[in-house]
């Protein structure tokens, strides 16, 4: 089922008895209009009589869930031409047979709020605004909100929504003790699929005579509570004070944009903002969305110490923001990642500063039974002697919709590109930016990626245009730069290892001769399949007893893990003009090949070690003054020594100091994720810088 009702409505079978009624009204911003309303209510009677569908998943577009009544709609209630019960659009979530699930994503205003609370399940984002705004207007509220509203988010939270008719976001409403699940705005979808997933196991006369029992008594309420609003309204609706708050309400926010819109022009005349700027800025506008201001994001205090990040082949140094810079700081101002047994950044840390190893046997759902893959005897063909992996949690979990990807294609999407897709859109709104910010920017993209042999057993007839895209790292690193519209270069880097620090390096020399004015870099590796575990062990690479021993004697391989991680890069001085939060600077990189060794995979000692020296050289960095290294460290009896060595003949060329300068790895906790492996360290180093902690 996919169809478009009255252009603003769009009604889309997701799954087998699950379908989207998603409301994009974009000229209205999901106003109640006569057309979203007419449309709203075809959607649900069509969805509701479709003996095959048990679930319904109500959702908005952008940043907007529902905005609340039209000027048009309002005027006429108070003028006494209409009344809210002539639509009873509050009550289609409750009057559907099936269930219904509000992934509230975006801002929900007044009878939109009231909307989305009529469903039986209900998520809201943390960066979502929420307000239950008809005081503002001088009215009591109406469309079954005072019911609604402190039954779903509580008495005391909800009466204070009501009375005040202030502005919620979504992180301080969950703050406030709101019972209702508050997450991320990309996971809205993705959490109400899982919940419709559930659902759809069970009949679906099941699920109807078991709503018809549960909202009995509130529908009862709901009547009562319907009339002592009508009553209300016509003590307070139909005065002319009202009137003159509804014209002066929608006209004074016009008058506000319109100022707001000038005093960044003039800005921009008087050249104090970037002509790549001015169009972001009207952007957040035209979308209400707030850059942070440097009173809003957290910097940090001087230490007066460097951080440093080497790896294999690419070297990279970063230094607190200490609020001074050379023409060639790059500024970190956005991140996101996933790495085993850690969905978000907050986790990764904590695991870190616990110790936790997050290795474990590899998940039967991945690949089924370890017998089919697995021999502890190395030459057995066609065996892995490792069934150990640092596993990522739902990387089956992804909402095309929202990007814009028919469920189609999006089947045989690697789940790589789904990956850092969605890591780069987090990353960009960690920044503070509106989505649409950088749409026509020169934005680079660096993705550090390898194949991961998603499709390989497709079948012949199977393959189509979506096979062809679906495993290409080309379209992995164009993804998020067709869906944002960014103009910059969008390069898939493939160096193995250290691809996400090549990625790196790539996007700061590209920042520094103004090629670029942002960047996205990172890196994403999964194993959809045990071809990877298998020719690694034939290459005798891994840890037979699944651990990373770095700089151990134990030290008996790697262990292959899962991660994704993107970091959004900006030149200092523009982050600080622009007061960007700013997780730490990049002082200096580079990269070099190890030439000639004694086999293809070995690394050199020389080259390791000139590498070091020169971005040492070039960038006026004194080891000396490194406090902490976050090293490759597999935990291989070959490459770890040749790289402490390599770092003592490089410090040793500057000082004779000794035991000043902390070393660690975190393979140790999360494995070896092969090209996202950069990503995992310079984050972890982000991190330490956040917290003031050597882990």
């Amino acid at each position: 089922m996919e169809k478009i009702i009255g252009k603003v409505v769009h009604l889309t079978t997701l799954e087998e008895g699950i379908v989207q009624i998603q409301m994009k009204d974009e000229a209205a911003k999901n106003m109640l209009s006569e057309s979203l309303i007419k449309g709203l209510g075809e959607a649900f009677e069509t969805a509701g009589q479709d003996e095959s569908v048990k679930v319904i998943i109500l959702t908005g577009y952008d940043n907007y869930f529902c905005s609340g009544g039209t000027p048009e709609s309002l005027k006429a209630i108070q003028s006494g031409q209409a009344n809210f019960t002539d639509t009873p659009l509050y009550s289609l979530p409750l009057e559907c047979p099936i269930p219904v699930i509000a992934a509230m994503q975006g801002h929900a205003i007044g009878g939109g709020l009231a909307l989305g609370l009529f469903a039986d399940h209900i998520l809201m984002s943390l960066e979502g605004i929420y307000t239950a705004n008809f005081m503002e207007y001088g009215f009591t509220p109406g469309m079954g909100a005072t019911l609604v509203i402190p039954y779903k988010l509580g008495p005391v939270l909800g009466q204070e929504l009501l009375m005040t008719a202030q502005r919620y976001r979504g992180e301080e409403l969950a703050k406030r003790g709101c019972p209702l699940r508050i997450v991320k705005r990309f996971e809205v979808t993705p959490s109400a699929l899982t919940i419709a997933r559930e659902l759809i196991k069970k009949p679906r006369l099941a699920l109807v005579t078991l709503k018809q029992h549960l909202v009995k008594n509130f529908r009862a309420s709901l009547e009562k509570t319907i009339r002592e609003e009508i009553a209300m309204h016509d003590i307070t609706f139909h005065r002319p004070e009202v009137a003159n708050l509804i014209e002066k309400k929608f006209s004074k926010e016009e008058e506000k944009k319109s100022k707001t819109k000038q005093k960044i022009i003039e800005q921009f005349i008087e050249g104090k903002i970037s002509k790549s700027d001015i169009k972001q800025k009207l952007l957040a506008l035209e979308n209400d969305q707030q850059v942070k201001t440097s009173q809003e994001s957290s910097y940090f205090t001087k230490l007066g110490q460097e951080q440093s990040k080497q790896k294999n082949a690419p070297g990279i140094v970063i230094q607190e923001d200490q609020r001074r810079n050379s023409s060639s700081d790059i500024a970190v101002i956005g991140m996101s990642a996933a790495f085993p047994q850690a969905s978000n950044i907050d986790a990764f840390w904590n695991n870190i500063i616990n110790k936790k190893d997050c290795i474990s046997e590899i998940p039967t759902e991945r690949w089924g039974e370890h017998s089919k893959y697995y021999d502890p005897d190395p030459s057995i063909p066609g065996k892995s002697y490792s069934k150990w992996m640092g596993a990522l949690e739902g990387i089956d979990q992804f909402d095309p919709l929202f990007f814009n990807i028919s469920p189609l294609e999006a089947e045989k999407m690697d789940p790589q590109q789904r990956l850092f897709l969605m890591h780069c859109y987090h990353c960009i709104e960690s920044a503070g930016y509106a989505s649409n910010r950088l749409s026509g920017s020169q934005c680079g993209v660096y993705a550090g990626c390898g194949q991961a042999n998603y499709l390989d057993g497709l079948a012949i007839e199977q393959m189509d245009a979506h096979a062809l895209m679906g495993p290409h790292n080309g379209i992995l690193a164009s993804r998020i730069a067709y869906y944002l519209n960014l103009l910059g270069p969008s390069l898939a880097i493939d160096t193995t290892c250290a691809s996400s620090l090549v990625a790196i390096s790539e996007a700061c020399t590209h920042l520094i001769n103004g090629s670029i004015d942002y960047a996205l870099a990172g890196g994403v590796r999964v194993f959809p399949t045990p071809l990877s575990h298998i020719l690694t062990s034939k290459a005798n690479m891994l840890s037979p007893s699944g651990r990373c021993y770095t700089f151990d004697d134990r030290a008996n391989g790697f262990v292959p893990s899962e991660g994704v991680g993107v970091i959004l890069l900006k030149r200092l001085v523009d982050a600080e003009h622009d007061q960007d939060p700013i997780w730490g600077v990049i002082k200096g990189w580079g990269m070099n090949q190890d030439g000639s060794t004694n086999g293809i995979t070995a690394p050199s000692v020389k080259s390791q070690t000139l590498l070091e020296k020169k971005v040492y050289e070039n960038f006026k960095i004194n080891p000396e003054d490194i406090q902490l290294l976050e090293a490759h460290g597999t935990g291989t009896k070959l490459g770890d020594p040749i790289e402490i060595e390599a770092l003592t003949a490089s410090f040793r060329s500057y000082t004779d100091k000794k035991n000043y300068c902390a070393i660690g790895s975190v393979k140790t906790n999360i494995g070896h994720t092969l090209e996202a492996a950069g990503m995992a360290g310079i984050i972890k180093i982000l991190l330490a810088l956040k917290y003031k902690i050597l882990p």
